[in-house]
């Protein structure tokens, strides 16, 4: 008879740099068996996250964040919701154009949506389009299986009209990336073919069930806030992480909580850059993966006006592409993009015009990954 008795194992010590939706979830996960310490350098919790209240009341929640997500694409996070208990309402991710001041409009949710400017009907190159649309979403998927094709070379390739381009792939990919239209065509095609079968853009039987926060995002990290505490987790908000250092089989973590920290592993939830500024000595490995990623900014604006919306009310969509093409008159108004929804040929909020102004609620800049 043995008589050794089970060791239960030291809880690990682990340190989560990064209180997003990333860092958030891992904590939550990792809790119940280990020690953990989050690290947030912004007051608040949340990453990218985040509910203001606006309205004509005041009392409308609108994310300008994190905003949908669908059961197919975000099923860790659907779990992790309906672990929580967090309260979802249905939502949709339309898509509205509209070109040149209203020229030429179109939305992608119904029927009548797209047919809502009747002159359409009367221009070739608008049939053309939506024959080019339905032909890419029955092709593309084959033919951009190569890693190296861009989306201009994909869309040489298919022979697809210059309306095709200019007033459906441009706009619908700009939302996606956030992204100036003429670096669209640069993209690798692989990714965006990837992307829009994602969301079901390639489907012909409609899109997946979009699910929003009730209540906004803002409710969905409460909720885990409240968890993380009730697991024992120590959230450090508002602490900067200054270094990461590597000592033996531990990681010695250095952040304005006080004296530097001892932990078994350390979860960077954070940017690979801001990551690799942290490590103090990264290997050659971690330097060349964390470097390789390209960001860009965007200042993103929530207004309340109605002017920067299409002309016709069945356009007005989840995602509203405003763009114009015609070449500014000389002593004219510049062209103007509307930000807050998609940006024209100039991607440049300073170029919102005073209508906008007056009616900002609040104005924010983000970055976004591109690659």
């Amino acid at each position: 008879m043995s008589l050794d008795l089970p060791i239960n194992p030291r809880p690990k010590r682990i340190a989560i740099v990064g209180g997003g939706i990333s860092g958030l979830a891992a904590a939550c996960l990792l809790a119940p068996h280990n020690a953990v310490s989050l690290f947030e350098a912004s007051p608040r919790l949340g990453g990218h996250a985040r509910t203001v209240t606006a309205g004509i009341n005041g009392d409308q929640p609108v994310d300008t964040g994190f905003i949908v997500f669908t059961d197919a694409n975000y099923p860790h996070l659907t779990k992790l919701f309906r672990d929580l208990d967090i309260p979802v309402a249905r939502s949709d991710m339309s898509f509205g154009a509209s070109i040149d001041g209203g020229r030429i409009e179109y939305g992608l949710r119904t029927l009548s949506a797209l047919t809502a400017q009747k002159r359409n009907l009367l221009r070739p190159g608008f049939a053309r389009m939506v024959r080019d649309i339905l032909r890419f979403n029955a092709k593309a998927e084959t033919l951009a299986g190569d890693d190296s094709a861009t989306i201009g070379e994909l869309r040489d390739a298919m022979r697809l009209g210059s309306w095709f381009k200019d007033y459906y792939l441009t706009p619908l990919s700009g939302p996606i990336w956030s992204t100036p239209p003429e670096q669209i065509r640069a993209f690798p095609a692989r990714a965006l073919i990837q992307v829009f079968r994602n969301h079901a853009l390639l489907s012909t039987s409609g899109q997946h069930q979009w699910w929003t926060v009730d209540g906004g995002s803002v409710e969905y990290v409460r909720r885990l806030e409240r968890a993380l505490r009730g697991r024992a987790v120590a959230i450090h908000a508002g602490t900067r992480v200054h270094n990461v250092v590597r000592d033996g089989d531990q990681s010695i973590v250095h952040s304005a909580a006080g004296p530097h920290e001892a932990f078994d592993h350390v979860i960077f939830a954070c940017h690979p850059d801001q990551a690799l500024r942290l490590l103090e000595r990264p290997t050659k490995r971690e330097s060349a993966v964390l470097s390789a990623q390209r960001f860009q900014d965007n200042e993103m604006i929530l207004h309340r006006d109605g002017g920067q919306m299409p002309k016709r009310r069945a356009v007005w969509s989840s995602w509203v592409c405003t763009a114009e093409t015609r070449r500014p008159q000389a002593r004219s108004n510049p062209a103007r993009s509307r930000p807050g929804v998609c940006a024209g040929r100039k991607a440049r909020s300073s170029l919102m015009n005073r209508s906008m102004k007056s009616n900002a609620v609040e104005r924010n800049t983000g970055r976004r990954l591109l690659s």
